[in-house]
């Protein structure tokens, strides 16, 4: 920028950059940890984020509820946050990603929200049944849920059935196979290769 006065005078050159502001965000995937259950991992994407002073943060709450709260923040570079220390087999969180308020950008509105799977169970003594139910996955369709299985001193979960992504319960009468069933739900998203798990739980047969 050249200031030039009314006589053809001009002042010195001031020169300065140019930022496009076209940070573009997405949130990915939420899932329970495999490895601990009282942690979700919360899979993102941020393109395009111009190199200044910015903040991306993680926001979550129950599922169900309205008031949103920070989990935590991010950089632009990051794709994984951890959540940890949650209820996780008592409740269904829900994530969104936003960027705080900045004074030289444009305002991005927050993401569309993901939740995670909360499952529940009973185990029926007396017809040898187990009956589980669960919440859908939101933020990707989901094709199928697979319920996996693992059965008393087993060192690794198997997959049990696989039901359609519209259906959130399933009945099984094998409880005869063993004293303590647990199990998790997998989602799986239609045509894409994102997956979500749920909590375990493990139910127990006295079997007498």
């Amino acid at each position: 920028v050249v200031e030039r006065s009314a006589g053809g005078c001009t002042g010195q050159p001031l020169v300065f950059n140019i930022y496009y502001d076209n940070a573009q965000m997405e949130m990915r995937n939420v899932s329970v940890q495999q490895a601990n259950e009282r942690n979700i991992e919360v899979q993102f994407r941020i393109r395009n984020a111009v190199n200044l002073p910015q903040t991306f943060v993680i926001l979550r709450r129950p599922l169900g509820q309205t008031q949103w709260t920070t989990a935590g923040a991010v950089r632009a570079t990051d794709s994984l946050f951890i959540d940890q220390n949650l209820t996780t087999d008592e409740t269904a969180y829900e994530y969104r990603l936003e960027r705080q308020p900045v004074s030289w950008g444009c305002n991005i509105n927050p993401t569309a929200a993901h939740n995670s799977i909360l499952l529940r169970g009973a185990a029926d003594e007396e017809a040898d049944g187990v009956s589980l139910q669960w919440n859908t996955y939101g933020g990707w369709r989901v094709g199928q849920y697979e319920i996996w299985r693992k059965l008393d001193n087993e060192s690794a979960f198997r997959l049990l059935t696989t039901v359609s992504g519209n259906t959130l319960q399933f009945t099984d009468f094998s409880g005869k196979e063993g004293f303590t069933h647990c199990f998790r739900i997998l989602a799986r998203e239609v045509g894409g290769n994102r997956r979500s798990w749920s909590n375990d739980i493990c139910l127990e047969f006295r079997h007498p």
